[in-house]
């Protein structure tokens, strides 16, 4: 148990910090788990991913993409600036500065300070949004998906131009830093559980519509479940446990579907000494290669993954087989009774006495 609990830190480490951090640029994102952080007035990274963990973005400060916090507060002070969104599950969010798209809370208020300007929508789910005298939003204010206010008049924000060739190289870069980093965990994973991983591959080619078919039904119900669990405000803990099963879930099963599909590659081109490692850099490889194929790619990557989790799901991790093999029948012997022996009357003996025989 503890090795697969460490497992799952692992995996989590690398799926959220280590391998988004090296795919976007040398600044990297702000991870955080449990406790709080700070970005500072001259930090500048790409996302800031909270679990369990409250943030302060200090005056100055600009993310170039996104926030995205579990069961977390968020303080964003003046002169600060987010140019996609930000998104929160179980906490608050204060904004006194800028955010270029959207802003989405799940069991959590909004209050929107007078310096504050808002881009996009405003959504709350389970939640309020305080929106003091001078703060700005360009879209709608929706709670609980309806009850919309009219947009605010303020000048058009000129539009985003989209840079087709800057995303898609951008995209391809993080693919295969993304593959580095599950080669490196699907080494360390090699080591301590090699027959879990087995196990895995072996049910994703042999049943794979069971595992497709799970892997769809654990993408329809953990995040439902997820956010249910933080509406409760009781049941975060459970919601940020759920995600990180779900993450490591995923990690695990993509990394069993290379070695698999390494595995029969190598075979085709007659390869011989097919170590496990082998199979699986070639199949992270390719995978890699698959995904990063424009329009198409996601899609099929999309079905792997699934793919991938129903396996995990069905073998619990590689720790059982698939079908589960009927319980053997007890062959022991019928034991036999044995019947009475009765015992026989002793046989009349010989003697010398001569009258005996008139």
């Amino acid at each position: 148990m503890k090795r697969v609990l460490g497992i799952l830190i692992g995996i989590l480490v690398f799926a959220f910090a280590a391998t988004p951090a090296m795919a976007q640029s040398p600044r990297g994102d702000r991870f955080c788990m449990g406790g709080s952080t700070i970005v500072g007035a001259e930090e500048n990274p790409d996302n800031v991913l909270l679990f369990g963990c409250g943030a302060r973005i200090q005056k100055g400060a600009q993310v170039d993409r996104d926030v995205v916090s579990f069961g977390g507060d968020v303080v964003l002070e003046e002169s600060t600036r987010v140019q996609r969104d930000v998104v929160i599950f179980g906490g608050d969010l204060k904004v006194g500065g800028t955010i270029d798209r959207d802003i989405t809370v799940f069991g959590g208020r909004v209050t929107l300070d007078s310096t504050a300007v808002v881009k996009g929508n405003v959504l709350t789910f389970g939640g309020g949004v305080d929106k003091k005298e001078g703060a700005t939003v360009s879209g709608q204010v929706m709670r609980n998906g309806s009850g919309t206010m009219p947009r605010v008049g303020v000048a058009p924000v000129p539009p985003v131009r989209w840079n087709w060739f800057g995303d898609l190289f951008w995209g391809f870069v993080q693919g295969f830093f993304t593959m580095v980093g599950l080669a490196a965990l699907g080494a360390l994973i090699l080591v301590f559980m090699p027959n879990h991983l087995k196990q895995v591959s072996t049910v994703a080619e042999q049943s794979a519509l069971p595992s497709l078919g799970v892997g769809c039904l654990t993408w329809l119900v953990a995040p439902p479940l997820m956010i249910l669990f933080i509406v409760t405000c009781l049941g975060i803990p459970l919601s940020a446990i759920l995600g990180i099963l779900l993450v490591a879930a995923s990690a695990f099963g993509w990394i069993a579907i290379a070695i698999l599909l390494g595995d029969r590659l190598l075979n085709a081109l007659k390869v011989k000494n097919i170590v496990p490692i082998l199979s699986m850099v070639v199949g992270l490889v390719v995978l890699w290669l698959i995904s990063a194929v424009p329009f198409l790619g996601w899609l099929i990557g999309l079905l792997i993954a699934t793919l991938a989790v129903g396996a995990v799901v069905l073998t619990r991790f590689g720790t059982r087989p698939f079908p589960i093999p009927p319980a053997p029948t007890s062959t022991s012997p019928v034991p036999v009774t044995p019947s009475p022996v009765v015992p026989s009357e002793p046989a009349p003996q010989a003697t010398d006495d001569p009258s005996a025989s008139i």
